[in-house]
């Protein structure tokens, strides 16, 4: 017999559906049930069938009930004339079931959460509604047990979203969550997965504002606050808790086909990362140097809690920087006057983390000497390298990547036969394998010496040749002597394989793939068609030879985190096919159509500028940024400075976009370098790239002198947006420079040019000069939060995330914590430090901890936070922040009682303190530090923390730990 009361009550015996009565039959029944296997009296059975006005035959009645249900249930109904009682051993019962599923899912959660998660999914299978639905209302033992199973249910599904939590599923519950959220708006657990699933899932703002929407709901409507708990994972997002991510972040490429084999090779050189600091995966081309190291990565990313992040530096030009290459991955833009090895090794010195430099040939040197003084910077950081010779750095373990394992006994058992077979398979999903091409496919793999890039090279043809014609042409191609007779047999034999597989291709994909190699980085279709698709080949004709080209493994193609896809030459067939490009004779036209396309990518964003549609086109261009760098390298040495200047629009806008001051700085230098008579517009977007990246990196000087220039020049030119953006730099300038009558006039004119021009989403950063005006200049308060509850859902629409956090949210935050609307304050600078990226939300949490938390009197908060933020704007050498967090570091301190803490604090930041910052509004707890100290001993420790070197500074300030340890505990 099977009872079921997880939703209507039934009973089913064998197949059939047992008729159980009618309702007050089925109350006694679920009352006998509910209270199990505990016995109730008559006259309690009465209380719940009929409440306090039974009928005088109440008690027969029950009897009856009683009589009529023991036909039903036999001896499981045992009764002693007063007392009923219902027995179930050896019955099924659903409820019994869903509880017992429940305790063994809890029990075994953290250690087995895929076990623990199919369990729960058995248990919710078993719901099927409210239980004992439509019998539980007015009778009591059920309604209890009704609301008992109801809560174990809503256990049961925080169980699961648990579970998938563990379980790397944050993304696909989030529409669950979400839903529960709104059904359950108090239950903080719920919220609290949801906030976790979102900021897991690359949703940081949305995790604060649901934390956020939680809050508000508690205290508006139930007059409480979150729970400690709640608070807690709200400042661990917020502060972006490494402790808070599934697995440890990364930046490892994904590659569309399969690793095979090789699981000797991974378990050896894990073991050599483990016990070694700096491990090169040394061999020829084509050896698999970069898959192996990937695979290692992958496997070993657990041990490393910071990160694995890999450098190509296959599209480093020889003399390029790999210091600034590395600080790329990391998102550490350049500054000046700050090395990138010493901008790297302050960032890395507390992390355990592991660097994967591939393909380091080419800079061996330099890969060598970085290698070296990050090591030496941080204990715990590890270096793997892949490169055909040696680093010879100190240190350094040597493995030498050996040729995958070849057929010896058991024919199809090594690794070179079945990497031979699954691309084989790839390429023709009817290639069946049989005794005789076992012994072809290993004559293959013997002859190419198990070389896997020669291995796919030869298995992408099986869709016309046969394993024995491939047999018989690759033996004979691999004993050809190539031209270089001192190379390595293995070279060698890659190189004639190449070759081979080369001379089987369409004279069309010939010519297609020589022009590919002038692709320095990833490339997608929209640019193989601009770059290559030209004179010789068919029009319509490039994406079928593409096509072509990495079924027969010339191209590799990598699947991107949106599922789109890019192609990429290794380093091996860019060589080859630079060579046979050069003999071509197309080396230049190839190079001025690459140059053309990739700035005039950067032209077209000048038409997307201002607009909501600027996001799209500037990640098209972050995608193809190497080689964006590439072919501005090239015009400026091959074109007179006109064609060259022509996209100094979009690169501004790009680099600006991109957060990237030194590239702007540089590059606007050079466009500058030898210009004349250029158009007035292109010249000053020349000067604007200098005067962004000098006002970003602290020159300010340069950068007024440069936006000066620009807004004279434009003055007999006709571009509005240039004109708003050289009124926007100079505004910004008089922020920086205490000047609050100069950021007023340039927002003034802003708006002028937007009414003149119709503009209405631009006018925005007029908006945000005037409230910045306002708030600097200590004028009307609430007329500087009128301008930017103006400008923000303007900048909003316009989708300009940067903009939003620099020009408005941060200066919003400040201005309503002066206000004493801590709330509001909270409100933006929460989303202030969700948006810009990595440097420019860390000054959010400057502002959040000093100017918001602190005079609300959360000093924990307020402390912790603030620390987080100057670690950070100190690893972007950021150190005009870095020293406004050392100020408001010294007033925590100060309303702590640690009058030489604060000292030293004060003396510190004063050196770089930008003028805004020096305002008396932020240096009321001087007097009262220096009264407790006494005069002569606050300016000998001020005095001396002013020259005290900022590294030494900013480690003692924060302390020895990471700054979010004392929150998290």
């Amino acid at each position: 017999m099977r009872i079921e009361f997880l939703g209507p009550l039934r009973v089913i015996d064998g197949d059939a559906e047992i008729d159980l009565g009618g309702p007050r039959q089925q109350r006694v029944l679920a009352a006998m049930l509910a209270a199990a296997p505990s016995a109730l009296s008559v006259d309690r059975l009465i209380d719940e069938v009929w409440g306090e006005q039974p009928p005088e035959t109440a008690a027969h009645v029950i009897r009856t009930y009683v009589s009529a249900l023991r036909k039903v249930f036999g001896d499981r109904l045992d009764s002693d004339g007063q007392r009923y009682r219902i027995a179930t051993n050896g019955d099924s019962v659903d409820a019994e079931e869903f509880v017992a599923a429940i305790q063994e899912a809890r029990d075994i959660l953290a250690s087995d959460p895929a076990r623990a998660a199919a369990r729960l999914r058995d248990a919710e299978r078993l719901w099927r509604g409210r239980p004992f639905d439509g019998l539980c209302d007015d009778v009591p033992v059920v309604e209890r047990r009704s609301i008992e199973l109801t809560e174990q249910h809503l256990q049961l599904v925080e169980m699961r979203m648990e579970a998938e939590l563990l379980l790397g599923d944050h993304e696909r519950i989030i529409p669950r969550l979400e839903s529960m959220a709104r059904e359950h708006p108090f239950r903080e657990r719920v919220h609290q997965y949801l906030m976790l699933a979102l900021y897991r899932s690359g949703r940081q703002a949305d995790a604060l504002r649901a934390g956020w929407a939680l809050r508000n709901r508690l205290v508006e409507e139930l007059g409480i606050e979150p729970s400690a708990e709640t608070r807690a994972l709200e400042d661990r997002i917020l502060l972006q808790d490494p402790g808070l991510d599934l697995v440890p972040p990364c930046n490892l490429p994904s590659f569309v086909s399969s690793f095979v084999g090789r699981g000797r090779e991974v378990a050896e050189v894990s073991k050599l990362v483990d016990v070694d600091r700096l491990v090169t995966l040394v061999g020829t081309g084509g050896t698999g140097k970069t898959r192996l190291a990937r695979e290692v990565a992958a496997e070993i990313l657990v041990r490393f809690p910071d990160g694995v992040w890999w450098v190509d530096l296959a599209s480093l030009a020889p003399g390029g920087s790999v210091g600034a290459k590395t600080a790329e991955a990391f998102g550490l833009a350049d500054q000046p006057g700050v090395d990138a090895a010493e901008l790297l090794g302050r960032y890395l010195a507390p992390r355990r983390a592991l660097v994967v430099f591939d393909n380091c040939e080419h800079v061996a040197d330099d890969v060598a000497s970085l290698a070296a003084r990050l090591l030496e910077a941080s204990e715990r950081l590890h270096v793997l390298a892949t490169s055909r010779r040696a680093l010879r750095a100190s240190g350094e373990v040597r493995y030498q990547v050996p040729p995958m394992s070849l057929p010896f006994g058991t024919l199809g058992a090594s690794d070179a036969e079945r990497l031979f077979v699954e691309r084989a398979m790839q390429v023709d999903g009817r290639f069946a394998v049989t005794d005789q091409t076992l012994g072809n496919i290993g004559a293959i793999c013997n002859a190419l010496e198990g070389l896997p890039l020669a291995i796919e090279m030869a298995s992408a043809h099986v869709a016309a040749l046969s394993p024995a014609d491939i047999a018989e042409r690759v033996t004979d191609v691999a004993n050809l002597s190539m031209r270089d007779e001192t190379a390595p047999t293995r070279h060698r034999s890659l190189a004639a394989t190449i070759g081979w597989s080369y001379n089987l291709l369409t004279e069309e994909q010939k010519v297609l793939f020589d022009r590919l190699a002038v692709f320095v980085s990833s490339f997608d279709i929209p640019a193989v068609e601009a770059v290559a698709g030209w004179d010789q080949i068919a029009s319509g004709q490039v994406v079928d030879d593409l096509v072509e080209l990495v079924e027969a493994s010339m191209v590799a193609a990598e699947r991107q985190a949106d599922g789109s896809i890019r192609y990429r030459l290794l380093d091996s067939l860019r060589s080859f096919g630079r060579e046979r490009l050069e003999l071509r004779g197309e080396s230049e036209a190839t190079a001025g159509r690459h140059r053309g396309y990739f700035l005039g990518l950067a032209r077209s964003a000048d038409d997307a500028w201002l607009t909501p549609a600027h996001v799209d086109a500037m990640e098209t261009l972050a995608a193809a940024n190497d080689d964006l760098l590439a072919a501005l390298e090239w015009s400026l040495e091959h074109e007179p400075r006109s064609s060259t200047l022509e996209a100094a629009a979009g690169l501004l806008y790009y680099w600006f976009w991109r957060a990237d001051p030194a590239n702007a700085y540089r590059y606007g230098q050079r466009m500058l370098e030898g210009a004349g008579s250029e158009p007035p517009a292109t010249l000053a977007a020349a000067h604007l790239c200098v005067g962004f990246g000098a006002q970003l990196m602290g020159d300010f000087a340069s950068s007024a002198g440069a936006l000066a220039t620009a807004i004279e020049i434009l003055e007999s030119a006709d571009d509005w947006k240039l004109q708003l953006w050289a009124y926007n730099g100079q505004g910004q300038g008089g922020v920086f420079a205490a000047m609050p009558e100069v950021s007023a006039a340039m927002g003034r004119a802003i708006l002028e040019l937007c009414e003149a021009h119709g503009e209405r989403l631009a006018s925005a950063y007029g908006l945000a000069l005037l409230g910045e005006a306002e708030f600097f200049g200590d004028g009307d308060f609430e007329e500087a939060r009128r301008f930017f509850g103006a400008a923000a859902p303007l900048l909003r629409e316009l989708r300009d995330d940067a903009g939003l956090n620099m020009f408005v949210l941060g200066v919003l935050a400040a201005t309503a914590a002066l206000q004493l609307d801590f709330d509001a304050a909270e409100r933006a600078a929460i989303e202030a430090s969700t948006l810009g990226g990595a440097g420019w939300s860390a000054t959010a949490l400057i502002i959040l901890g000093g100017f918001v938390l602190h005079p609300r009197g959360e000093t924990d908060r307020a402390e912790v936070v603030t620390k987080q933020g100057i670690v950070r704007v100190h690893e972007r050498s950021m150190e005009v922040w870095t020293r406004t967090g050392l100020l408001l570091l010294g007033r925590i301190a100060a309303s702590r009682g640690r009058w030489a803490d604060a000292a030293r604090l004060f003396g510190g930041c004063r050196v770089m303190l930008p003028p805004w910052a020096r305002h008396r509004r932020w240096w009321n707890y001087e007097s009262t530090v220096r009264a407790e100290l006494g005069a002569e001993r606050y300016e000998a420790i001020a005095s001396a923390a002013s020259t005290e070197p900022l590294d030494d500074l900013v480690a003692w300030a924060v302390g020895p730990d990471t700054p979010a340890a004392a929150l998290f505990g």
